[in-house]
């Protein structure tokens, strides 16, 4: 009987190609054969070859009934949709299996700029992760801060007059309230809005972005997760 166990350790960038030429359908097909050195550079090629192999292996997953390659060809899908997902949302470096992504969009209505941060797990099996309810506040000229805040928006002014003074203010004795545990899938997001005051900023060129304080909140998290940066100019 064959050995069921069988582990990918690799991303699918890392791994090195089979050597042999195989086309997609031959390396499936080797994923059957009798030596699992055969299974195992079958196993290789298949996830070197990426994102365009998707679609013959759930092709070939829906006729498979051999438990140990359908747990190869699962496996292969999940790996490769996780490198796919993790390209295509961009945002800051992951941490944990989890991304940032933030946006910054004036709205010249409400003369406030509305920061959307939007995190994605782009692991291939479930994440904890705890919802951003309180922020921090950094700003050029003022911040504020609370024990029980999830994230940080930091808002750094680039050019322009700057303030000479700076203000902080703390929130003291507040009892940490229960936080709520969610757990994101594979591709899940989570989107939260924090807004600022046109009127809060100088006129000048502005860059952002948002920490998310993963260590504190969730097992897993080795820092906190940033997201990418924005820049935005605040006019006279």
């Amino acid at each position: 009987m064959r050995a069921a166990l069988f582990v990918l350790l690799a991303a699918p960038g890392a791994w090195g190609t089979s050597g042999d030429g195989n086309s997609v359908g031959e390396s499936i097909a080797r994923l059957r054969d009798g030596s699992i050195d055969v299974r195992e550079a079958a196993t290789r090629d298949l996830a070197t070859r990426g994102e365009s192999v998707l679609p013959d292996l759930r092709e070939a997953l829906t006729k498979e009934l051999d438990p140990e390659v359908r747990g190869r060809i699962e496996l292969l899908l999940c790996r490769i949709s996780t490198e796919k997902r993790r390209r295509e949302f961009k945002g800051g470096e992951p941490v944990g299996g989890l991304v940032a992504r933030l946006q910054a969009i004036p709205d010249k209505a409400s003369a406030e700029i509305t920061f959307t941060l939007e995190i994605m797990n782009v692991m291939d099996h479930a994440a904890r992760f705890v919802p951003i309810e309180r922020w921090d506040l950094s700003l050029p000229n003022r911040g504020t801060s609370q024990p029980d805040a999830e994230a940080c928006l930091h808002v750094r002014q680039l050019t322009g007059e700057r303030s000479t003074s700076y203000s902080a203010s703390r929130a003291c004795g507040v009892k940490i309230p229960a936080r709520t545990v969610l757990l994101l899938k594979p591709g899940e997001t989570r989107s939260f809005e924090r807004r600022v005051r046109v009127a809060d900023l100088r006129p000048g060129r502005h860059e952002a972005e948002i920490e998310y304080f993963g260590p504190k909140l969730v097992g897993g998290c080795p820092e906190n997760l940033k997201s990418n940066v924005v820049t935005w100019e605040v006019g006279e």
